[in-house]
């Protein structure tokens, strides 16, 4: 590759990710991540594959496996397609690989990071499946307790206000320096994907989603309540310190927790009113009724055409942009303004198109507020709809985080391309959504962590106290009657409602000077943007959609309602031991745990899989994730070793009791799979190890990958055969796809499994307990995330005994 190709590469990359990778006080003194050596990458390449297909030493071997589930002819088809594979290694090493490794080596010279740009694209932007359940994973807060809805929302304040000082510190350069934990103890970490927190957006296109960086110079955020958008003004500086006390901040406490209980006032006035004209007869879907309800718009709920394939949103996504009044379309959105409202730019060619608007200011925001809040059945009909009082655990509150837990509660409340959504419910179920791309689990851990110690040193009841809102006791009445006189008003204008048709709403007469938005008179004429400059603090979005938005938006709730239907959580705490136990056995807890769910596949399914652990690169310039393989041949012989204890234990007790059957009591000796265990440890370790400091073969491949599309053409036909094998192909399938995400905070989380037979498997192991959240997809037969959560229970325990036992042993040694 000639220099101009390489230059012509990087910059193809760079304009194919969209994303900032530039140089900062916090990357500058970072190493940048090495090339690999070819050699090792796919030798390390075989020995993954090898333990999926040809775990032993022979044939013959294969066909006596304890527990295996495949046939014999499956067995040797496995056995001969790693044969092949070995060969179009080989032959790759011998043509294209070191020309391809002479190409990444140019490219690793002009980059800050060689890697990271074609992992974004090919783990996230590329990938068009829908954001929920697929993609966004969920952090879970530990469960509060809101008396009051004065209470909820002073939770959602503390959160702004800790939100946008959080914010501050990074612009700053201010926040606390991270370091590595466990074999990167010490390690200073790249800082740069917190940049993204506050200012970052995931934008669908048709080819591959592009990753925005957003103005630093945001001052608002979006808040979500029954299914509408809002917009609320933070300051005339974003980077204001938030906690100026003096009356004139915009970001003081008593000003921010105003704004959101006018906006949570006024949501739940019109979706009870929307609720009530439909349950009186009105037309409650987009079809002839063009989103009408008994002569009132229907809420435009657009927030869930963020839900769909990212293809298809993205060809949505541009038709709402253009969609306007003049194209005979309905208008729909922020309290009355779904019924009543038409902007005056619908006659001028270059005023702004009011869909365009309402998106950018989305695309802008800082972060979306979600409150969620359930009145009298406003999410839809899908079904029952609980009240506020009805118990919700940790699955279902979970689901809500993940997913807003469907169409009939608050998925249409959700605007999932955006990177920070923070969801605090009325129930108490509070946490946050984030787009993955943007940034890494950990991070937002540190980012919500340090949140709750905020929150704790710094309790509600005090604040409640000071506010003295009178507006509500222990009641919902201030939010399911008549708004206060005078909420969300804005200035007067020059003409009133008139209905000319049933799509637009014409306008001619003055209005009283502070008409309420919530008044029959009431009418805007104005873009959300002109408002935003004009207006109090807060601004209702405004959408105009034509009938194909309507039933568009219709479809998209029929398909992430199956989506969500389809999707299967089980949370598991293991209560047994934690990670104290496991290092006081000289063992490593990652290590162990991956272990664990390897023995559990296993026991399940009869076969090693390929596995997904994510590895953090921090500790290099604009470092992102790799892949910890835990499907290792010596995983295999080990797990042969405890079936074969366990089958030994068996026979034994049946040999002994012919009548009674087996001794339930009985325990199998797990000693003669102490060496393998030992050598199985030792190889995860060395293949965590590795990976941290960048020698995993997946980014990699992955770039040789990119990179011969460049050289040799993009047609799959033109790849070298090695990327065309169905072992490659194989080797990305991640039946098994698994993180650890360590707190103490008693923060929950997780994700869905990345492929329809797998599984998803987050875990935190704390000092005396491990935490598992697992989930799998009800359509698949072969799978249960139950069955997967029993018997991973099942294996941690013989671990246990295993462990033990072998404790025990090695002190009377001692001893003697």
């Amino acid at each position: 590759m000639s220099a101009k190709e390489s230059t012509d590469l990087h910059r193809l990359v760079r304009a194919m990710c969209s994303v900032d990778l530039v140089e900062s006080q916090w990357t500058q003194e970072l190493p940048r991540l090495p090339v690999p050596d070819l050699w090792l990458t796919v030798s390390r390449y075989l020995a993954s594959l090898k333990a999926v297909l040809a775990p032993t030493s022979s044939l013959d071997e294969m066909f006596h496996q304890i527990g295996c589930q495949l046939t014999r002819d499956q067995i040797e088809s496995n056995w001969r397609q790693f044969e092949r594979t070995d060969q179009l290694v080989k032959q790759f090493m011998l043509n294209e690989g070191p020309e391809l490794q002479r190409d990444l080596k140019e490219y690793a010279n002009k980059c800050q990071n060689w890697a990271t740009e074609f992992w974004l694209q090919d783990m996230y932007l590329s990938n068009p499946v829908p954001l929920p359940v697929n993609s966004n994973p969920f952090f879970l807060f530990p469960r509060q307790r809101f008396a009051t809805s004065n209470e909820m929302l002073m939770f959602a304040t503390r959160i702004i206000q800790f939100s946008v000082d959080f914010k501050f510190r990074i612009d700053q350069q201010a926040l606390r320096q991270d370091f590595g934990s466990g074999h990167g103890k010490g390690k200073a970490l790249c800082m740069e994907t917190y940049k993204n927190f506050f200012h970052s957006y995931r934008m669908p296109h048709e080819d591959m989603d592009r990753l925005l960086p957003q103005s630093r110079r945001s001052n608002h955020i979006v808040v979500a309540s029954c299914n509408q958008f809002y917009i609320l003004r933070l300051g005339q500086d974003p980077l204001d310190n938030p906690y100026r006390r003096d009356t004139s901040s915009q970001l003081n406490e008593a000003s921010i927790y105003e704004q959101l209980l006018r906006i949570y006032r006024v949501s739940r006035e019109h979706a009870r009113r929307e609720q009530q004209q439909s349950a009186g007869g009105g037309t409650g879907s987009g079809g002839s009724g063009r989103g009408s309800v008994s002569g009132t718009k229907r809420l435009a709920r657009v927030g869930l055409l963020t839900t769909e394939n990212r293809k298809q949103w993205a060809r949505l996504h541009k038709q709402l942009s253009h969609c306007s009044p003049t194209d005979n379309s309905a208008g729909g959105g922020g309290g009355e303004l779904g019924s009543q409202l038409k902007t005056n730019s619908s006659s001028g060619a270059s005023s702004p198109n009011t869909n365009t608007e309402s998106l950018r200011l989305i695309e802008d925001c800082l972060f979306v507020m979600c409150l969620d809040s359930l009145v009298s059945g406003c999410g839809g009909n899908h079904h029952h709809q609980p009240n506020h009082e009805e118990p919700v655990d940790d699955v279902q509150a979970a689901r809500i985080i993940l997913t807003g837990g469907g169409s009939h509660l608050f998925t249409a409340n959700r605007w999932f391309d955006k990177f920070l959504q923070i969801i605090v419910g009325r129930n108490g179920v509070c946490g946050i959504n984030i787009e993955h791309s943007a940034s890494e689990g950990i991070t937002v851990l540190r980012f919500l962590e340090e949140f709750l110690h905020f929150i704790e040193a710094n309790p509600l009841a005090h604040s409640i106290r000071r506010l003295s809102v009178t507006a509500e006791a222990d009641s919902e009445s201030c939010c399911d009657e008549t708004p206060a006189t005078g909420t969300f008003s804005y200035p007067a204008s020059k003409q009133t409602a008139q209905t000319t048709n049933s799509n637009t709403i014409a306008t001619t007469t003055t209005t009283n000077a502070s008409s309420s938005i919530t008044s029959p008179c009431y009418v805007e004429p104005k873009s959300p943007s002109v408002l935003l400059e004009e207006s109090d603090k807060i601004t209702p979005l405004m959408w105009h959609l034509d009938e194909s938005l309507w039933k568009a938006i219709d479809e998209a709730e029929l398909k992430v309602n199956r989506l969500i239907d389809n999707f299967c959580l089980v949370i598991k705490e293991f209560g047994h031991f934690g990670r104290g136990f496991i290092k006081s056995q000289n063992v490593s807890p990652d290590a162990f745990v991956q272990l664990a769910l390897q023995y559990t596949f296993y026991k399940l399914h009869g076969r090693l899989v390929s596995t997904y652990e994510s590895a953090s690169l921090r500790q290099f310039r604009l470092g992102r994730v790799d892949n910890i393989r835990a499907n290792t041949c010596e995983a295999w012989e080990w797990i042969q070793a405890m079936l074969a204890c366990k089958q030994r234990n068996q026979e034994q007790q049946q040999q002994q009791q012919p009548e009674a059957g087996t001794n339930p009591e009985s325990r199998p000796d797990f000693e003669p799979a102490e060496s393998s265990f030992i050598k199985a440890i030792t190889k995860q370790v060395e293949i965590l190890r590795y990976t941290i400091i960048g020698g995993g073969p997946d980014n990699h491949l992955l770039a040789l990958r990119e990179l011969a599309k460049i050289r040799y053409g993009p047609a799959p036909d033109d790849a070298p055969e090695l990327f065309q094998d169905p072992s490659y192909r194989e080797f990305l399938n991640f039946r098994l796809s698994t993180s650890q995400l360590p707190n103490e905070s008693g923060i929950t989380v997780g994700y869905g499994a990345v492929v329809l037979d797998g599984y998803g498997c987050a875990y935190n192991p704390c000092e005396e307990r491990i935490v598992f959240c697992v989930s799998s997809f009800n359509e698949c037969p072969e799978t249960s995330s139950e069955n997967f959560a029993s018997k991973l229970e099942e294996s941690l325990l013989e671990m246990q005994q295993l462990c033990s036992a072998r404790s025990t042993r090695n002190s009377s040694s001692r001893i003697k």
